[in-house]
């Protein structure tokens, strides 16, 4: 299980899609894996863009020792259907700091090139991964 929250500027050789003019972006997030079956839940905000990501589902979750890796559907804004992807750092475990990472995208657009990404090291709040 993993879980987080806080902030970050996304970085402008990392992200893309997005006005990038120094802005906060926001997250919170909770993510399992239990039994085979994959939950939790997901915000991401930028509001340079009025843009909030809220999960409706996720596909499935993945966690490391020191790292979440999470996909799942949303919807900006309250509508649409968009696809997602989550890395998040737990850098207290590696004496680094905590980073995130999320990737959205839909229609004709795939992870590799997505609708919007971005990146950074939390300026602040934490991501936590926990023990079994």
């Amino acid at each position: 299980m993993a879980t987080g929250g806080g902030w970050f500027i996304p970085e402008p050789d990392n992200s893309s899609g997005l006005t990038l003019n120094g802005s906060k972006a926001t997250f919170g997030f909770v993510a399992k894996q239990k039994s085979g079956q994959s939950s939790g839940q997901l915000e991401f905000q930028y509001k340079a863009d009025m843009l909030n990501l809220k999960s409706t589902s996720y596909d499935w979750v993945a966690v490391s020792s020191t790292q979440a890796m999470f996909e799942g559907t949303g919807t900006i804004n309250g509508s649409g259907e968009y696809k997602f992807r989550v890395w998040a750092f737990d850098g207290d475990k590696t004496g680094g700091v905590d980073r995130f990472t999320i990737r959205i995208w839909t229609g004709n657009d795939n992870i590799e090139k997505p609708t919007y990404r971005a990146e950074g090291d939390l300026g602040g709040g934490q991501i936590v991964v926990h023990k079994k």
